[in-house]
């Protein structure tokens, strides 16, 4: 049998794609990782987020703050999402500071691409060559990358080339 509650776990995948809804487990321990159901209901705050939001459902529609773990239970579900690519440390802190909280280090990558970004020089001199950047972005403005290739056509409404080398002899 396992000992007395000592510390709250909240556990899940990671890495995760930005926009997509996770479920995390909050998880009562004992001193040895060992499940233990709680004596009273616990009240946890989820904190750690950042840009993101916890939710009550897997839709993730309502967010919450905090989570609750019913007496005689060990556990709850909760769900993240987040549409900004970075590294998260989630915690679930007990409000009444019996339980530790130990935090759940988590990566929310870029989700798929979605558009095509070119940058570089709104104006160039006649003669010279200008280097531009073709980059990826996912729907929520995240630089991604491409698991493939993806081949571009560039077309100018002016009288400019483009070419692939910076000594503008290759297009």
């Amino acid at each position: 049998n396992p000992s007395v509650a000592t510390k709250l776990v909240i556990g899940g995948a990671s890495p995760i794609n930005a926009g997509a809804c996770n479920p995390y487990t909050i998880t009562s321990k004992d001193a040895y990782g060992n499940a233990s159901d709680v004596t009273t209901n616990v009240i946890a705050d989820l904190t750690g987020a950042g840009a993101g939001a916890f939710y009550s459902e897997s839709t993730c529609t309502s967010t919450q703050s905090t989570a609750q773990i019913s007496s005689g239970l060990h556990q709850t579900t909760v769900y993240f999402k987040d549409t900004a690519a970075a590294n998260h440390t989630l915690a679930a802190s007990d409000q009444a500071m019996v339980l530790t909280a130990i935090g759940f280090a988590l990566t929310t990558d870029p989700a798929l691409p979605f558009e095509l970004t070119l940058s570089g020089n709104a104006t160039a001199q006649a003669g010279v060559g200008e280097p531009y950047s073709i980059g990826l972005l996912d729907e929520y403005g995240n630089v991604t990358t491409a698991d493939q290739t993806i081949t571009v056509a560039l077309t100018s409404t002016g009288s400019g080339s483009f070419f692939v080398n910076s000594n503008c002899t290759v297009s």
